[in-house]
């Protein structure tokens, strides 16, 4: 995962544990965007997610 936000916005999504590296499950990407981080899940607006690339790993054995 990539994150590519403003200071503030980029200081939150850390603070919720969203940080480069991090690997996240989408759960779903309607209107605003649910996903599993470490093991909790997140509802994240579409101007927070905006700024957030995520990448598609092969799955864990």
């Amino acid at each position: 995962m990539d994150i590519e936000c403003s200071g503030d916005e980029a200081c939150r999504l850390r603070a919720l544990g969203l940080c480069e590296g991090t690997a996240v499950n989408i759960i779903d990407a309607r209107d605003s965007m649910l996903l599993e981080v470490r093991g909790t899940r997140l509802a994240l607006g579409s101007a927070l997610t905006a700024g957030i690339t995520v990448q598609p790993v092969s799955a864990r054995a």
